[in-house]
């Protein structure tokens, strides 16, 4: 005979029993959605896991499968733009970093006893002050004078060259 007791024993264990085969197949659903999110094609899934077809094609397009796999696919995306968000500040911060190194041993230069060493190192710090080389342009004018045979000479030797 059956008591109070047993009938909730009983009940007690079809509902776990029934947890332990949705926790399977949420378990199953979450490594589909795991290797559908690294970009493992279908016959892959259905070998590995050993589900059929069907299933796997019925899952992939319900909607709370599409809803957790966006869910999770802009969780991916969001670490992966922090991710490069922090790497470019690293970077930036290590060029900064190397700048001042930079301008220090730049600027322990021009101070060397070497005085070649001394002027390229004023010379680059002026450049990357925005001050840079003055540039001299001198003409000058030169005047020849020809006897005319010299002149028709190289103005023969002109034409040969020029055809």
């Amino acid at each position: 005979m059956e008591t109070a007791d047993t009938k909730k024993k009983y009940f007690q264990n079809d509902v776990d029993t029934r947890q332990m085969s949705r926790a399977t197949t949420n378990s199953r659903h979450f490594q589909i959605l795991e290797l559908v999110l690294r970009g493992v094609p279908d016959k892959d899934i259905i070998k590995t896991l050993g589900v059929s077809t069907s299933m796997l094609s019925v899952l992939k397009r319900s909607a709370s499968f599409q809803h957790e796999l966006s869910r999770r696919r802009a969780v991916i995306e969001e670490m992966s733009n922090r991710q490069i968000v922090d790497a470019q500040s690293e970077v930036s911060l290590a060029i900064k970093e190397g700048t001042r190194s930079a301008i220090k041993r730049l600027l322990g230069c021009i101070n060397s006893d070497d005085e070649s060493i001394a002027l390229r190192a004023s010379t680059e710090v002026l450049d990357r002050g925005g001050h840079p080389r003055v540039q001299r342009n001198e003409n000058k004018n030169v005047s020849v004078s020809l006897a005319p045979e010299d002149a028709k000479l190289i103005a023969e030797t002109l034409n040969m060259v020029a055809l």
